[in-house]
This record gives structure tokens, sequence and C-alpha cells, in this order.
């Protein structure tokens, strides 16, 4: 019989392989979605999203939306895309390996989020809001839980 911690210990880990399955299949949605953007106008793309979604071109909200997407040009859509690709990638992996419980998926795993938590903590200190601050949350939850099971050789 498995004792309550193991099952503790086992329902972490599957919370784990959900969310990087999930981020790693976003990640692969978005990629190929500015894939599918890369050879068109982002100008008339947005003027489309603004009209589907029947949004007021006057409103300062939907103005500042419009313009933060003035970076995109085709080359640029094709890196964002690369990276988001790579990313999502890297998470199926995560998630594959750490389904199988393999040491070196918890190694990945710490490594590629412990990287990027000094990024995310400044990224929330110049603009926070509550859903950086889970982001931010989870990322280093999950890094020192995955961080004890390495020490533990679990």
């Amino acid at each position: 019989m498995r004792s309550r911690g193991s099952q503790e210990d086992g329902f972490l880990l599957t919370l784990i392989v959900w969310e990087r399955t999930c981020k790693g299949t976003l990640l692969i949605a978005v990629g190929i979605g500015l894939l599918g953007l890369a050879h068109r106008n982002f100008g008339d793309v947005v003027t489309h999203l603004i009209r589907t979604l029947n949004l007021d071109v006057d409103r300062r909200s939907v103005q500042m939306f419009a313009s933060r997407l003035d970076f995109l040009t085709g080359k640029t859509a094709i890196e964002l895309s690369e990276a988001a690709l790579l990313l999502g990638i890297l998470d199926w992996i995560q998630a594959v390996g750490l389904y199988y419980k393999k040491r070196w998926a918890e190694v990945l795993t710490v490594a590629s989020l412990a990287i990027l938590i000094p990024f995310e903590v400044i990224h929330f200190w110049q603009r926070w809001n509550a859903l950086r601050a889970i982001g931010v949350a989870i990322n280093v939850l999950v890094v020192v839980y995955l961080f004890r099971r390495l020490r533990l050789g679990k």
C-alpha cells in the first residue's frame, strides 16, 4: 500500500505534467499561428481582428493594443514563431519525461524554470498584477518541489 506522502508526491508530479503539457500545447499553437501570419500585412490582420471582435476603434485600450503590434513584421513573426515552437516542444519533452518519472526530465525542468525566474521577477516588479504573481509563484514552487525530489533521490 502506498503511503500518503507518496500519493501526494504523485499528485503534485501529475499537476506539473499537466501544466507543462498545457503550456507546451499553447506555445505550439501560438507558434503555428504566428507562422501563418508571417506573410500577411499586420495592419490588415489587426483591423480584421478589431472588426471581428466588434471593438470600438476610438477606445484608448484598442488603440494601445494596435500600436503594440506595430513592431511585428514577417521576419519578427517567423522568429517569434520559432521561439514559441521550440519552447512548446521543450515543455512537451519535460512533460513526457516527468510522466515517466525520468530524472533527466526533473533536472531539465528545474534548470529551464530556474533560469527564467529572475527575469520573471524583474518583469513582475516592473508591471505587477495578480496573474504574473501567480505565474512566478507556480514556477518557484515547481522548482523547489522538483529540486527537493532530486536531492532526496526519488
